[in-house]
């Protein structure tokens, strides 16, 4: 690229102001009488011829001068058509306004494998897009490359030392030799998928690990290597991932029924007695009374308390009465003098409850149900997977070549 000429597009003249139609130029390399090539168009690619001539009224052409990096400069030299000398400019600097000489350090250029993201969904010269697909040297591609082409070399070089083949796979057959050997050999490698990702720090990354990825099952590599993938963006939870918790709940009311059960008391050998108390009807006729009193057998063993009672009976008869009256009588029943064993029985059964039931249903259980909850209401009660990502902006990743 070169700079304008500072007479182009003006008219030649000679000292008494007359038009030097046909005024020739000649252009020199500072210092020299070597011929410098100049040209219409900034571009450098249309060179004019050595002389460049004026028109018929002395106007010159645009010229491109080249830049020049020698502190000589140029030289041009302007005649007119009868080979007179109207100028002759020596040592014209032309330096390039751009410091070519300045080198950006390495740390301050966008280097081969530097990722960044756009608010695009387009391919971008000089970069790949981390999208899973492949790179290549342009013999081998397939509907699942994302650029074959030369210049990858650089970039597959990079992920070819930097990820193990499981992450950055080469096909066909897997990584050999050396990058350059399976570049050479008309091999891919896959990019990593940032599709529907994010990034997250490795776990050590020149410290010791941190542990912060715990028990994370990883579905490619491990928490240390680069390019490793874990995680997902939803979830459906199991049982193991609920809280511990309880259900409450009351059961619908049940027939009635009863509880039934016979038995006795327990033998028992203790003297004990019988107390009675009262007072007759009275009685409007005469009548008498008479009366027999059993008494205890006779016993072959000698008793342990009280006098022996004989086997046997007495009685008598209440002499006549012929006025109403009355008879009051109480009483106690001496004790068992001879401690005889006695039980008493019982047999007992519960009343029906309310609502029917068979008696003597006997021992039963009661089942529930709770209310059913969860579910997704537009799924026809399926399960909804949990959404697992925080809030989040949609790019491109792109990979430098």
């Amino acid at each position: 690229m070169g700079s304008l000429w500072n007479r182009s597009g003006t008219i030649e003249r000679y000292a008494d102001d007359l038009r030097a139609d046909g005024a020739q130029a000649f252009f020199f390399q500072g210092g020299t009488t070597t011929p410098l090539s100049v040209y219409a168009d900034s571009g450098e690619s249309d060179a004019l011829p050595h002389p460049v001539e004026a028109d018929v009224n002395g106007r010159w052409p645009d010229i491109f001068v080249p830049y020049t990096t020698s502190s000589e400069g140029y030289d041009v030299q302007v005649l007119s058509r009868f080979g007179e000398t109207l100028s002759y400019s020596r040592r014209i600097p032309n330096p390039n306004p751009v410091d070519v000489s300045v080198i950006i350090p390495p740390e301050r250029q966008v280097q081969t494998g530097m990722i960044h993201p756009e608010f695009v969904n387009a391919p971008k010269p000089g970069y790949c897009r981390l999208n899973g697909k492949t790179i290549g040297n342009g013999t081998t591609s397939g509907p699942n490359s994302e650029r074959a082409n030369p210049d990858t070399i650089d970039l597959f070089t990079y992920c070819w030392n930097s990820m193990p083949d499981e992450i950055a796979p080469v096909l066909p057959g897997g990584r050999g030799a050396s990058a350059a050997s399976d570049f050479g050999a008309n091999k891919t490698l896959g990019l990593p998928s940032m599709r529907g990702a994010t990034f997250a720090g490795l776990d050590d990354m020149g410290n010791s690990p941190a542990g912060n990825y715990g028990t994370l099952p990883f579905v490619i590599g491990n928490s240390i290597i680069p390019g490793s993938l874990l995680g997902a963006n939803s979830v459906t939870l199991t049982i193991e991932n609920i809280p511990a918790h309880v259900h409450t709940g009351s059961t619908s009311q049940h027939l009635g029924h009863v509880h039934n059960g016979t038995g006795g008391t327990n033998v028992v050998n203790v003297d004990h007695v019988h107390t009675f108390g009262g007072t007759t009807s009275g009685q409007s006729n005469s009548h008498a009374h008479s009366e027999t009193v059993p008494q205890a057998p006779a016993v072959s063993v000698a008793p342990t308390a009280g006098p022996l009672v004989v086997a046997g009976s007495q009685g008598g008869t209440t002499g006549g009465a012929d006025a109403d009256h009355s008879h009051t009588y109480s009483g106690t029943t001496s004790a068992m003098t001879n401690n005889q064993f006695h039980s008493h029985s019982v047999n007992i059964s519960t009343t029906p409850l309310p609502g029917g039931g068979a008696p003597g249903e006997g021992a039963h259980t009661h089942t529930f149900t709770t209310d059913s909850k969860g579910g997704d209401p537009v799924l026809a009660n399926a399960t909804r997977a949990f959404n697992n990502m925080p809030v989040t902006r949609l790019v491109t990743w792109y990979i430098k070549l």
